[in-house]
Protein backbone atom coordinates (compact mmCIF):
# COMPACT_ATOMS: atom_id res chain seq x y z
CA UNK A 1 0.00 0.00 0.00
CA UNK A 2 1.62 3.65 -0.91
CA UNK A 3 0.31 7.41 -1.00
CA UNK A 4 1.77 10.48 -2.44
CA UNK A 5 4.54 8.16 -3.74
CA UNK A 6 5.81 6.81 0.05
CA UNK A 7 6.21 3.44 1.57
CA UNK A 8 3.70 3.88 4.72
CA UNK A 9 5.59 3.54 7.96
CA UNK A 10 8.63 4.63 6.39
CA UNK A 11 9.67 8.66 7.97
CA UNK A 12 10.11 11.21 5.46
CA UNK A 13 12.96 13.52 5.65
CA UNK A 14 12.29 17.27 6.27
CA UNK A 15 12.64 17.99 2.72
CA UNK A 16 9.14 16.24 2.69
CA UNK A 17 7.95 19.47 4.21
CA UNK A 18 8.19 21.23 1.55
CA UNK A 19 7.01 18.93 -1.17
CA UNK A 20 10.18 18.07 -2.43
CA UNK A 21 10.80 14.07 -4.02
CA UNK A 22 8.02 13.89 -6.18
CA UNK A 23 5.22 14.84 -3.52
CA UNK A 24 3.79 17.86 -5.57
CA UNK A 25 3.28 16.16 -8.75
CA UNK A 26 1.78 12.95 -7.06
CA UNK A 27 -0.44 15.58 -4.78
CA UNK A 28 -1.54 17.46 -8.41
CA UNK A 29 -2.91 14.42 -9.62
CA UNK A 30 -5.40 13.89 -6.65
CA UNK A 31 -8.57 16.26 -6.78
CA UNK A 32 -9.08 16.02 -3.15
CA UNK A 33 -5.30 17.30 -2.11
CA UNK A 34 -5.77 20.09 -4.91
CA UNK A 35 -8.86 21.32 -3.48
CA UNK A 36 -7.39 21.43 -0.21
CA UNK A 37 -4.17 23.17 -1.33
CA UNK A 38 -6.01 25.83 -3.25
CA UNK A 39 -7.95 26.64 0.21
CA UNK A 40 -4.40 26.87 2.31
CA UNK A 41 -5.99 23.83 4.38
CA UNK A 42 -3.26 21.88 6.33
CA UNK A 43 -2.39 18.19 5.77
CA UNK A 44 -0.46 15.58 7.18
CA UNK A 45 0.18 12.15 8.40
CA UNK A 46 1.34 10.39 11.04
CA UNK A 47 2.13 6.65 11.71
CA UNK A 48 0.08 4.53 15.17
CA UNK A 49 2.77 5.93 17.45
CA UNK A 50 1.37 9.76 16.54
CA UNK A 51 4.17 10.09 15.24
CA UNK A 52 4.81 12.61 12.34
CA UNK A 53 5.65 11.14 8.51
CA UNK A 54 5.19 13.59 6.39
CA UNK A 55 3.28 17.42 6.46
CA UNK A 56 2.52 19.63 3.19
CA UNK A 57 3.96 23.31 3.15
CA UNK A 58 0.80 25.21 4.48
CA UNK A 59 1.35 22.77 7.86
CA UNK A 60 5.04 24.00 7.56
CA UNK A 61 4.57 27.61 7.41
CA UNK A 62 2.95 27.85 11.02
CA UNK A 63 4.22 25.12 12.70
CA UNK A 64 7.62 25.02 11.23
CA UNK A 65 10.01 23.13 8.97
CA UNK A 66 11.30 20.85 11.88
CA UNK A 67 8.29 18.86 12.89
CA UNK A 68 8.84 15.35 11.39
CA UNK A 69 9.05 12.45 13.34
CA UNK A 70 7.07 14.50 16.42
CA UNK A 71 4.38 12.77 18.54
CA UNK A 72 1.73 14.69 16.87
CA UNK A 73 -0.21 15.19 20.38
CA UNK A 74 2.75 16.29 22.06
CA UNK A 75 2.97 19.50 19.52
CA UNK A 76 -0.07 21.05 21.04
CA UNK A 77 -0.43 22.91 25.01
CA UNK A 78 -0.75 20.31 27.27
CA UNK A 79 -4.39 21.40 28.49
CA UNK A 80 -5.21 19.95 25.21
CA UNK A 81 -3.11 16.72 24.57
CA UNK A 82 -4.99 14.61 26.50
CA UNK A 83 -8.27 15.50 24.74
CA UNK A 84 -6.93 15.14 21.32
CA UNK A 85 -4.94 11.77 21.70
CA UNK A 86 -8.40 9.93 22.86
CA UNK A 87 -10.13 11.23 19.97
CA UNK A 88 -7.18 10.05 17.69
CA UNK A 89 -6.91 6.63 19.51
CA UNK A 90 -10.91 5.95 19.36
CA UNK A 91 -10.55 5.88 15.46
CA UNK A 92 -11.42 2.19 14.77
CA UNK A 93 -12.62 0.36 11.64
CA UNK A 94 -16.35 0.89 12.17
CA UNK A 95 -15.68 4.62 13.11
CA UNK A 96 -12.20 5.78 10.64
CA UNK A 97 -13.16 9.47 11.39
CA UNK A 98 -12.61 12.12 14.22
CA UNK A 99 -12.67 16.08 14.10
CA UNK A 100 -11.02 17.82 16.74
CA UNK A 101 -10.08 21.07 17.84
CA UNK A 102 -7.27 22.69 19.85
CA UNK A 103 -5.00 25.34 20.48
CA UNK A 104 -1.66 25.56 18.48
CA UNK A 105 0.99 28.11 19.54
CA UNK A 106 2.54 29.17 16.17
CA UNK A 107 6.38 29.73 15.87
CA UNK A 108 5.80 33.11 15.61
CA UNK A 109 4.54 33.23 19.53
CA UNK A 110 0.29 33.57 17.92
CA UNK A 111 -1.34 30.82 20.40
CA UNK A 112 -4.14 29.63 17.21
CA UNK A 113 -6.88 27.29 16.83
CA UNK A 114 -6.69 24.35 14.88
CA UNK A 115 -9.24 21.86 13.69
CA UNK A 116 -8.52 18.76 12.30
CA UNK A 117 -10.54 15.82 10.78
CA UNK A 118 -8.60 12.67 10.85
CA UNK A 119 -8.78 9.21 8.69
CA UNK A 120 -7.49 5.93 9.84
CA UNK A 121 -6.40 3.63 7.61
CA UNK A 122 -6.92 -0.03 7.79
CA UNK A 123 -5.09 -3.28 6.95
CA UNK A 124 -7.13 -6.30 6.02
CA UNK A 125 -7.32 -7.33 9.81
CA UNK A 126 -8.42 -3.88 10.71
CA UNK A 127 -4.93 -2.86 12.20
CA UNK A 128 -4.42 0.80 12.35
CA UNK A 129 -2.02 1.55 9.87
CA UNK A 130 -1.24 5.24 9.36
CA UNK A 131 -3.54 8.27 9.91
CA UNK A 132 -4.25 10.52 7.34
CA UNK A 133 -5.12 14.18 8.54
CA UNK A 134 -6.25 17.76 7.09
CA UNK A 135 -6.37 20.92 9.19
CA UNK A 136 -7.78 24.22 8.78
CA UNK A 137 -7.22 27.29 11.01
CA UNK A 138 -10.33 28.18 13.05
CA UNK A 139 -9.01 31.06 15.15
CA UNK A 140 -11.39 33.85 13.89
CA UNK A 141 -14.06 31.27 14.16
CA UNK A 142 -13.07 30.64 17.75
CA UNK A 143 -12.94 34.66 18.65
CA UNK A 144 -16.25 34.70 17.10
CA UNK A 145 -17.79 32.50 19.56
CA UNK A 146 -15.77 33.45 22.46
CA UNK A 147 -16.73 36.97 21.77
CA UNK A 148 -20.96 35.59 21.38
CA UNK A 149 -20.30 33.57 24.85
CA UNK A 150 -19.19 36.43 26.59
CA UNK A 151 -22.09 38.88 25.22
CA UNK A 152 -24.41 36.08 26.42
CA UNK A 153 -22.85 35.94 29.61
CA UNK A 154 -22.99 39.71 29.68
CA UNK A 155 -26.91 39.41 28.87
CA UNK A 156 -27.79 36.76 30.77
CA UNK A 157 -26.26 38.22 34.20
CA UNK A 158 -28.12 41.40 33.15
CA UNK A 159 -31.28 39.58 32.68
CA UNK A 160 -30.80 38.19 36.06
CA UNK A 161 -30.02 41.01 37.60
CA UNK A 162 -33.53 42.61 36.46
CA UNK A 163 -35.20 39.62 37.92
CA UNK A 164 -36.29 38.53 33.92
CA UNK A 165 -36.87 34.81 32.62
CA UNK A 166 -35.76 33.80 29.85
CA UNK A 167 -37.43 31.58 27.02
CA UNK A 168 -36.94 30.25 23.77
CA UNK A 169 -39.42 28.62 20.96
CA UNK A 170 -38.38 26.44 18.19
CA UNK A 171 -39.92 26.56 15.44
CA UNK A 172 -39.56 23.64 13.37
CA UNK A 173 -40.53 21.68 16.80
CA UNK A 174 -42.40 23.88 18.48
CA UNK A 175 -41.19 22.83 21.60
CA UNK A 176 -40.94 26.19 24.54
CA UNK A 177 -37.97 26.08 27.20
CA UNK A 178 -38.00 28.31 30.25
CA UNK A 179 -34.93 28.90 32.51
CA UNK A 180 -34.72 28.49 35.83
CA UNK A 181 -36.16 32.11 36.63
CA UNK A 182 -39.09 32.10 34.29
CA UNK A 183 -39.97 28.47 35.92
CA UNK A 184 -40.16 30.86 39.03
CA UNK A 185 -42.21 33.17 38.08
CA UNK A 186 -44.45 30.80 35.89
CA UNK A 187 -45.03 28.86 39.84
CA UNK A 188 -43.21 25.31 38.43
CA UNK A 189 -40.30 23.97 40.18
CA UNK A 190 -37.10 23.80 37.69
CA UNK A 191 -36.03 20.37 38.61
CA UNK A 192 -39.49 19.01 37.82
CA UNK A 193 -40.29 20.62 34.72
CA UNK A 194 -36.94 20.04 32.67
CA UNK A 195 -37.50 23.41 31.53
CA UNK A 196 -40.55 22.52 29.30
CA UNK A 197 -43.92 23.00 30.10
CA UNK A 198 -46.82 20.82 28.08
CA UNK A 199 -49.98 22.20 27.03
CA UNK A 200 -48.77 25.89 27.38
CA UNK A 201 -52.10 27.14 25.63
CA UNK A 202 -53.91 25.33 27.99
CA UNK A 203 -52.69 27.47 31.21
CA UNK A 204 -53.56 30.30 29.38
CA UNK A 205 -56.56 32.19 30.98
CA UNK A 206 -59.72 31.97 28.94
CA UNK A 207 -60.41 35.93 28.34
CA UNK A 208 -56.82 36.29 27.35
CA UNK A 209 -56.51 32.72 25.18
CA UNK A 210 -58.06 34.15 21.60
CA UNK A 211 -55.99 37.11 21.73
CA UNK A 212 -52.25 35.15 22.66
CA UNK A 213 -52.79 32.68 20.28
CA UNK A 214 -53.75 35.05 17.57
CA UNK A 215 -50.58 37.12 18.06
CA UNK A 216 -48.39 34.71 18.64
CA UNK A 217 -49.10 33.05 15.35
CA UNK A 218 -48.69 36.40 13.72
CA UNK A 219 -45.14 35.94 15.36
CA UNK A 220 -44.27 32.29 14.58
CA UNK A 221 -44.95 33.27 11.11
CA UNK A 222 -42.90 36.33 11.09
CA UNK A 223 -45.82 38.59 10.54
CA UNK A 224 -45.76 40.89 13.72
CA UNK A 225 -43.85 41.05 17.00
CA UNK A 226 -44.56 39.24 19.89
CA UNK A 227 -45.03 41.69 23.17
CA UNK A 228 -48.02 40.61 25.34
CA UNK A 229 -49.59 41.18 28.51
CA UNK A 230 -51.75 37.51 29.55
CA UNK A 231 -52.72 35.55 32.21
CA UNK A 232 -51.53 31.99 33.01
CA UNK A 233 -52.04 29.50 35.70
CA UNK A 234 -49.19 28.19 37.65
CA UNK A 235 -48.83 24.47 38.85
CA UNK A 236 -50.54 25.76 42.23
CA UNK A 237 -53.78 26.52 40.48
CA UNK A 238 -53.19 30.45 40.78
CA UNK A 239 -53.32 32.91 38.01
CA UNK A 240 -50.27 35.48 37.17
CA UNK A 241 -50.17 38.17 35.07
CA UNK A 242 -46.48 38.09 33.07
CA UNK A 243 -45.66 40.22 30.40
CA UNK A 244 -43.48 38.27 27.21
CA UNK A 245 -41.65 40.19 24.78
CA UNK A 246 -39.49 38.56 21.76
CA UNK A 247 -35.45 39.68 21.50
CA UNK A 248 -34.54 37.89 18.94
CA UNK A 249 -35.03 35.33 15.96
CA UNK A 250 -32.52 33.46 14.65
CA UNK A 251 -31.59 29.69 13.71
CA UNK A 252 -34.75 28.57 13.71
CA UNK A 253 -35.96 29.40 17.10
CA UNK A 254 -37.66 32.43 18.85
CA UNK A 255 -36.01 34.04 21.88
CA UNK A 256 -37.82 36.36 24.60
CA UNK A 257 -37.99 37.38 28.07
CA UNK A 258 -40.89 37.34 30.99
CA UNK A 259 -41.22 38.96 33.74
CA UNK A 260 -44.22 38.86 36.64
CA UNK A 261 -46.79 42.02 36.29
CA UNK A 262 -48.99 40.67 38.86
CA UNK A 263 -48.47 43.36 41.17
CA UNK A 264 -48.34 46.32 38.79
CA UNK A 265 -51.84 44.80 37.44
CA UNK A 266 -53.27 45.11 41.02
CA UNK A 267 -52.07 48.38 41.50
CA UNK A 268 -53.64 49.28 38.40
CA UNK A 269 -56.95 47.40 39.68
CA UNK A 270 -56.81 49.15 42.58
CA UNK A 271 -56.24 52.50 41.06
CA UNK A 272 -59.41 52.40 38.52
CA UNK A 273 -61.42 51.54 41.75
CA UNK A 274 -60.43 54.06 43.70
CA UNK A 275 -61.15 56.43 40.45
CA UNK A 276 -64.44 54.83 40.64
CA UNK A 277 -64.82 55.35 43.97
CA UNK A 278 -63.30 59.11 43.99
CA UNK A 279 -66.31 59.68 41.26
CA UNK A 280 -69.23 58.07 42.88
CA UNK A 281 -68.54 60.89 45.99
CA UNK A 282 -67.93 63.51 43.95
CA UNK A 283 -71.39 62.86 42.28
CA UNK A 284 -73.06 62.32 45.14
CA UNK A 285 -71.51 65.79 46.83
CA UNK A 286 -72.38 67.25 44.23
CA UNK A 287 -68.63 68.59 43.72
CA UNK A 288 -67.11 69.69 40.33
CA UNK A 289 -62.92 69.55 39.72
CA UNK A 290 -60.80 71.44 37.77
CA UNK A 291 -56.94 70.68 37.28
CA UNK A 292 -54.76 73.21 35.74
CA UNK A 293 -51.24 72.15 34.27
CA UNK A 294 -48.84 74.78 35.74
CA UNK A 295 -46.27 73.92 32.74
CA UNK A 296 -48.63 73.62 29.63
CA UNK A 297 -51.04 76.73 31.47
CA UNK A 298 -53.89 73.52 29.98
CA UNK A 299 -56.81 73.13 32.02
CA UNK A 300 -58.94 70.57 32.79
CA UNK A 301 -62.41 70.67 34.38
CA UNK A 302 -65.29 67.78 35.00
CA UNK A 303 -68.71 67.89 33.75
CA UNK A 304 -70.20 69.69 37.35
CA UNK A 305 -67.62 72.38 37.28
CA UNK A 306 -69.49 75.64 36.78
CA UNK A 307 -69.64 77.39 33.13
CA UNK A 308 -67.89 80.84 34.34
CA UNK A 309 -64.66 78.40 34.94
CA UNK A 310 -65.25 77.22 31.49
CA UNK A 311 -65.13 81.04 29.57
CA UNK A 312 -62.83 81.79 32.03
CA UNK A 313 -60.07 79.41 31.77
CA UNK A 314 -58.60 80.70 28.61
CA UNK A 315 -57.72 84.49 29.95
CA UNK A 316 -55.78 82.26 33.28
CA UNK A 317 -52.78 83.46 34.42
CA UNK A 318 -49.79 81.49 33.28
CA UNK A 319 -47.31 79.30 34.82
CA UNK A 320 -45.21 80.75 38.01
CA UNK A 321 -47.67 82.51 39.78
CA UNK A 322 -48.92 82.21 42.98
CA UNK A 323 -52.30 81.63 41.85
CA UNK A 324 -51.25 78.95 39.41
CA UNK A 325 -49.71 77.05 42.38
CA UNK A 326 -52.49 76.64 44.98
CA UNK A 327 -54.93 73.42 44.75
CA UNK A 328 -57.86 74.60 45.03
CA UNK A 329 -61.15 72.99 45.47
CA UNK A 330 -64.02 74.81 44.47
CA UNK A 331 -68.12 73.85 44.99
CA UNK A 332 -70.03 74.17 41.82
CA UNK A 333 -72.72 76.40 41.62
CA UNK A 334 -76.04 75.54 39.99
Amino acid sequence: MRTDGNDLGMPLSQDAVQDQAGMTSDRSRDPAWAVADARREMSCRFDPELRLLWADRHCASVDGDDMIGLCFPEMLPPADRAANEAAIRAIVPDHPRTTTRHRFTARDGRVTWQEWTIHGVFDALGNIVEYHALGRDVTSEMDDEERRLAAEIRLRRAIAATGLGTWEHTLSTKIDCFDARALEILGFHAGGSSGHIPAWTERVHPGDLDRVVAQWEKAAAGEGHWDCEYRVRTESGAWVWIHSIAIDRSGGKIVGILSDISDRKRAEERLRESERRLQFALEAADEGLWDFDVRSGGMELSDRSPTCWVSAAPGLPMAGSPWCTRAIRLRSTR
